[in-house]
């Protein structure tokens, strides 16, 4: 019977020690694994955001053209409300300096000739 459990004991060291060998290496897989995850996911990170920052310049380009095709016309309007606007502006000066004294006379003829009435609608 000793015979037997030498065998078995020899059969049980060798099969710890192939367990013990097998968990070192799934062990390294495992870390092989998890390194690589790290990798992948840092590239994928990497790669969404350079996805993410390429796709943002499109949109702005795209508002960029949007807004020059459709405020092109503002600023010219603009422009010329301005010019339109200057031009009666020094019309009406001018205008004003030639009437000032027929229209001081008949402003002063106005407020001096005032004729002292009661109102239309006040009921007595």
């Amino acid at each position: 019977m000793p015979e037997k459990n030498t065998k078995k004991a020899s059969s049980d060291a060798s099969c710890i020690t192939m367990l013990t060998d097998a968990e070192k290496r799934a062990g390294t897989v495992i870390e092989a694994a998890k390194k690589r995850k790290a990798v992948l996911m840092k590239k994928a990170k990497e790669d969404s955001t350079e996805e993410i920052e390429i796709f943002r310049k499109q949109r702005e380009l795209s508002l960029d053209k949007l807004y020059k095709e459709y405020s092109s016309g503002q600023e010219t309007d603009v422009l010329h409300l301005e010019e339109t606007f200057e031009k009666k502006k020094a019309l009406m000066f001018e205008e004003f300096k030639f009437n000032f004294e027929k229209t001081l006379d008949f402003i002063l003829e106005l407020v001096n000739n005032v004729e002292p009435r009661a109102h239309d609608n006040l009921v007595i």
